[in-house]
């Protein structure tokens, strides 16, 4: 069943609230309470904080949008939805004044999820399929036994890459070469393109959203936001990251 998940304040914190959630589950539109929705609740502590780690883990085995009501603690929220950047609708409301402002919020994030959000930043889906593309090709370059690489022409061409994303793929290609998680060589007066082994941990953290271990020059290239594009655009991508496949075979 599709799963919405609620982080709240405890009773300690906001009496009432938990039966504010339960009446605004009850008076759901009909489109939304025919959909099979469930929601799962998961309580702040004394300290109004959560552990956003362990939220996290929880929410990345079955995704579902994130609802959080009421003030908690800013930093567990900051981290949890760094986590979920690529994975679901993260949507915070604080001021909550009946169970109407709750039914509100619900309706808002569940829409947003139907809508199709999280939008995610071109530059971040581009990136993705390219790296995609081109490790499910055993383009690795470099070594005797690893000589593979895409022509320039074809890196925008199909095979993981979009239509949607395919106009975009070469400027970001070069980026991503000067980044240095591509190399690059020429051939026939030609350019051709190649993953960059030696940058494996950085590819694997993209597909992870383990930001922390990404270098922060990249990291805000890459979640520029100033043009998105569907979640939808990087599920393909995202399922079908195999790091580590190809990788033992490649000899420096």
């Amino acid at each position: 069943m599709p799963t919405l998940y609620i982080i709240c304040p405890s009773e300690l914190y906001f009496p009432g609230l938990e039966s504010w959630i339960v009446e605004a589950w009850a008076a759901l539109p009909n489109h939304h309470q025919g959909s099979g929705w469930v929601y799962d609740l998961h309580r702040a502590d004394g300290a109004n904080t959560f552990p956003p780690l362990v939220v996290y883990a929880k929410i990345a085995k079955g995704v579902g949008p994130v609802l959080i009501l009421g003030a908690l603690k800013h930093a567990p929220i900051t981290v949890l939805a760094t986590k979920l950047t690529t994975k679901c609708v993260l949507h915070h409301v604080v001021e909550l004044v009946h169970a109407d402002s709750v039914r509100d919020a619900v309706v808002a994030v569940l829409d947003r999820h139907a809508n199709g959000e999280p939008f995610i930043p071109l530059r971040l889906a581009a990136t993705m399929q390219i790296l995609w593309k081109l490790e499910k090709g055993d383009y690795w370059g470099g070594g005797a036994k690893n000589k593979a690489f895409i022509w320039e022409s074809d890196l925008p061409r199909g095979r993981g890459v979009s239509e949607i994303i395919a106009p975009h793929v070469l400027p970001v290609a070069n980026e991503l070469k000067l980044k240095g998680l591509l190399q690059t060589k020429t051939s026939q007066g030609d350019l051709k393109y190649a993953l960059n082994k030696d940058q494996l941990p950085t590819m694997h953290a993209i597909f992870k959203n383990d930001w922390e271990k990404i270098p922060n020059g990249l990291v805000s290239w890459l979640l520029n936001a100033e043009v998105s594009v569907p979640r939808s655009e990087i599920e393909p991508a995202m399922k079908g990251w195999v790091l580590g496949l190809h990788a033992s075979d490649i000899t420096t």
